[in-house]
């Protein structure tokens, strides 16, 4: 008699379906492995602030002439659809499962030969009164499934968020690190 292992009979009987044609997933994530192929994927970017690079350098020219206060970043995606919907769904109407799909993308980022990886996770804070509206901290929700994946210690006291920020959504780039640089 064949042995079934549990990861398959969890399958069989809740298949995970591909969150944006809606068929039956052929992978382990909710994206199919069509669907995971047309996403926005962000090509040499810069390793401090990961702004798409027009050229070959390892960094652009802001984190050159005014460098962050960080090291590295890592960043899977152009901010165009489906990523875009995909956060806008996450963050604002509470679709938890996001986190999941987040989390699991990353995580072979995090965990790639030539990327010695971070010492930890941190969770960018919301301010007590966005928390209280929304209910969840998203990037909490990916860092504590991260933390599970990777082991890694999950810092979550360490920043605090000291000012109540207007809503970035619309902001270019620039305006978004100024006002996150405001806030903590």
């Amino acid at each position: 008699m064949k042995k079934i292992n549990r990861q398959s009979l969890l399958n069989a009987l809740w298949p995970t379906y591909c969150l944006w044609c809606k068929r039956k997933s052929d992978t382990d994530l909710a994206l199919c492995a069509d669907c995971q192929c047309h996403l926005p994927h962000l090509l040499n970017p810069c390793i401090q602030c990961a702004h798409q690079l027009q050229t070959d350098n390892t960094h652009c020219a802001d984190c050159l002439t005014t460098p962050p206060y960080f090291d590295d970043t890592i960043a899977l995606f152009n901010y165009e659809n489906p990523i875009r919907d995909y956060i806008s769904q996450y963050k604002f109407h509470a679709h938890l499962h996001f986190a999941k799909l987040f989390s699991d993308l990353l995580f072979p980022k995090l965990t790639q030969n030539q990327y010695t990886g971070p010492d930890a996770l941190v969770a960018v804070p919301l301010h007590k009164d966005k928390l209280k509206s929304r209910g969840f901290n998203q990037s909490f929700e990916i860092a504590k499934r991260l933390h599970k994946q990777t082991k890694l210690p999950l810092l979550i006291d360490n920043v605090i968020r000291k000012k109540k920020h207007t809503c970035t959504i619309a902001f270019i780039k620039s305006k978004k690190i100024k006002k996150f640089r405001q806030c903590i």
